[in-house]
């Protein structure tokens, strides 16, 4: 099977990769959606809901995006 790699950066998003959306106390990575999904992201995990997303890309929603980053 192949392999996600995932990142919790938006600057480093590179095409096919999952992006987590860690809501932080400074930075809310949910803000950065819309570039990462610009940069080819192909799965989000998120813990807020999102504007409309293309329905290519996969979302999964999660309580808590913090614990699946150090997963």
């Amino acid at each position: 099977a192949p392999k996600l790699t995932y990142c919790v950066i938006s600057r480093k998003i590179k095409e096919g990769m999952l992006f987590v959306a860690i809501a932080g106390t400074v930075v809310d990575g949910h803000k950065y959606i819309p570039d990462v999904v610009k940069k080819g992201a192909s799965v989000l995990v998120v813990e807020k809901e999102i504007e409309s997303i293309d329905e290519s890309i996969t979302v999964i929603r999660v309580g808590d995006t913090s614990v699946v980053a150090r997963a």
